[in-house]
Protein backbone atom coordinates (compact mmCIF):
# COMPACT_ATOMS: atom_id res chain seq x y z
CA UNK A 1 0.00 0.00 0.00
CA UNK A 2 1.37 3.47 -0.83
CA UNK A 3 2.66 5.44 2.15
CA UNK A 4 0.16 8.25 1.79
CA UNK A 5 -2.79 5.85 1.72
CA UNK A 6 -1.47 4.17 4.85
CA UNK A 7 -0.98 7.53 6.60
CA UNK A 8 -4.58 8.44 5.74
CA UNK A 9 -5.72 5.36 7.72
CA UNK A 10 -4.19 6.79 10.90
CA UNK A 11 -6.96 8.65 12.75
CA UNK A 12 -4.95 11.79 13.60
CA UNK A 13 -4.00 12.20 9.93
CA UNK A 14 -7.26 11.04 8.32
CA UNK A 15 -8.81 14.53 8.16
CA UNK A 16 -5.83 16.18 6.47
CA UNK A 17 -6.10 17.61 2.98
CA UNK A 18 -4.06 15.90 0.25
CA UNK A 19 -1.68 18.89 0.21
CA UNK A 20 -1.14 18.78 3.98
CA UNK A 21 -0.71 14.99 3.99
CA UNK A 22 1.88 15.23 1.19
CA UNK A 23 3.80 17.89 3.15
CA UNK A 24 3.69 15.77 6.29
CA UNK A 25 4.85 12.67 4.43
CA UNK A 26 7.77 14.62 2.96
CA UNK A 27 9.02 15.41 6.49
CA UNK A 28 9.00 11.76 7.59
CA UNK A 29 12.01 9.42 7.45
CA UNK A 30 11.94 5.67 6.89
CA UNK A 31 13.40 3.44 9.62
CA UNK A 32 13.87 -0.32 9.32
CA UNK A 33 13.88 -2.60 12.34
CA UNK A 34 15.17 -6.17 12.55
CA UNK A 35 13.26 -8.79 14.56
CA UNK A 36 13.69 -7.86 18.23
CA UNK A 37 14.76 -4.31 17.33
CA UNK A 38 13.83 -1.75 19.97
CA UNK A 39 11.97 1.22 18.55
CA UNK A 40 11.00 2.91 21.83
CA UNK A 41 12.45 2.50 25.32
CA UNK A 42 10.18 3.23 28.27
CA UNK A 43 11.21 6.34 30.22
CA UNK A 44 13.51 7.58 27.42
CA UNK A 45 12.90 11.18 26.32
CA UNK A 46 10.28 11.36 23.59
CA UNK A 47 11.09 13.36 20.46
CA UNK A 48 9.14 11.62 17.70
CA UNK A 49 6.20 9.44 16.77
CA UNK A 50 6.14 6.47 14.41
CA UNK A 51 3.71 5.40 11.68
CA UNK A 52 3.95 1.64 11.16
CA UNK A 53 4.28 0.76 7.47
CA UNK A 54 4.94 -2.97 7.76
CA UNK A 55 5.55 -5.58 10.42
CA UNK A 56 4.23 -5.81 13.95
CA UNK A 57 5.51 -4.27 17.18
CA UNK A 58 4.78 -5.26 20.77
CA UNK A 59 4.13 -2.36 23.12
CA UNK A 60 5.08 -3.16 26.73
CA UNK A 61 5.48 -1.49 30.09
CA UNK A 62 7.25 -2.56 33.27
CA UNK A 63 5.20 -2.81 36.45
CA UNK A 64 6.02 -4.53 39.73
CA UNK A 65 9.10 -6.14 38.22
CA UNK A 66 7.17 -7.64 35.30
CA UNK A 67 6.85 -6.72 31.63
CA UNK A 68 3.22 -6.26 30.68
CA UNK A 69 2.14 -6.42 27.04
CA UNK A 70 -0.16 -3.48 26.33
CA UNK A 71 -0.75 -3.91 22.63
CA UNK A 72 0.44 -5.38 19.36
CA UNK A 73 0.42 -2.79 16.57
CA UNK A 74 0.77 -3.23 12.83
CA UNK A 75 0.52 -1.32 9.56
CA UNK A 76 -1.62 1.80 9.81
CA UNK A 77 -0.86 2.33 13.50
CA UNK A 78 0.75 5.39 15.05
CA UNK A 79 2.80 4.86 18.19
CA UNK A 80 4.72 7.24 20.40
CA UNK A 81 2.50 10.10 19.26
CA UNK A 82 2.41 11.79 22.67
CA UNK A 83 6.03 12.80 22.11
CA UNK A 84 4.90 14.86 19.12
CA UNK A 85 3.19 17.29 21.47
CA UNK A 86 4.86 16.59 24.84
CA UNK A 87 8.56 15.77 25.06
CA UNK A 88 8.18 13.96 28.40
CA UNK A 89 9.47 10.47 29.10
CA UNK A 90 8.08 7.52 27.12
CA UNK A 91 5.29 5.63 28.86
CA UNK A 92 6.03 2.28 27.21
CA UNK A 93 8.54 0.35 25.10
CA UNK A 94 8.01 -0.93 21.55
CA UNK A 95 9.89 -3.91 20.10
CA UNK A 96 9.66 -5.36 16.59
CA UNK A 97 8.22 -8.89 16.51
CA UNK A 98 9.70 -9.44 13.05
CA UNK A 99 11.16 -7.19 10.38
CA UNK A 100 9.34 -3.86 10.49
CA UNK A 101 9.37 -0.52 8.70
CA UNK A 102 8.16 2.71 10.27
CA UNK A 103 7.99 6.33 9.21
CA UNK A 104 9.55 8.62 11.81
CA UNK A 105 7.93 12.00 12.46
CA UNK A 106 10.03 14.31 14.64
CA UNK A 107 8.44 16.91 16.90
CA UNK A 108 10.82 19.52 15.43
CA UNK A 109 9.22 18.88 11.99
CA UNK A 110 5.61 18.59 13.17
CA UNK A 111 5.40 21.94 14.96
CA UNK A 112 6.34 24.08 11.90
CA UNK A 113 4.05 21.87 9.78
CA UNK A 114 1.13 22.67 12.11
CA UNK A 115 1.90 26.40 11.85
CA UNK A 116 1.77 26.17 8.05
CA UNK A 117 -1.35 23.93 8.09
CA UNK A 118 -3.58 25.06 10.99
CA UNK A 119 -6.40 22.86 9.69
CA UNK A 120 -4.13 19.90 10.41
CA UNK A 121 -3.82 20.97 14.05
CA UNK A 122 -7.60 20.96 14.42
CA UNK A 123 -7.89 17.56 12.75
CA UNK A 124 -5.20 16.12 15.00
CA UNK A 125 -6.76 17.61 18.15
CA UNK A 126 -10.14 16.09 17.26
CA UNK A 127 -8.59 12.64 16.78
CA UNK A 128 -6.60 12.91 20.02
CA UNK A 129 -9.71 13.89 21.99
CA UNK A 130 -11.48 10.81 20.58
CA UNK A 131 -8.59 8.69 21.85
CA UNK A 132 -8.78 10.34 25.28
CA UNK A 133 -12.50 9.48 25.41
CA UNK A 134 -11.74 5.83 24.56
CA UNK A 135 -9.10 5.67 27.29
CA UNK A 136 -11.47 7.29 29.79
CA UNK A 137 -14.20 4.73 28.99
CA UNK A 138 -11.73 1.86 29.32
CA UNK A 139 -10.48 3.23 32.64
CA UNK A 140 -14.05 3.62 33.90
CA UNK A 141 -14.89 0.06 32.84
CA UNK A 142 -11.77 -1.25 34.59
CA UNK A 143 -12.62 0.67 37.76
CA UNK A 144 -16.07 -0.96 37.81
CA UNK A 145 -14.70 -4.51 37.82
CA UNK A 146 -15.22 -6.37 41.11
CA UNK A 147 -12.15 -6.67 43.31
CA UNK A 148 -10.75 -10.16 43.93
CA UNK A 149 -11.09 -11.33 47.51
Amino acid sequence: MPRRALLRQIPIFSGLTDTALAALEASMVLKRLPPGGVLIEERAPGVCGYAVLSGRLKVTTAANGRDLALNIVGPGSLIGERALLDPGPRSASAIALGPARVLVLHRRDLLPFLQRHPEAALSMMTALVRRIRQISRARRDLACLPLAE
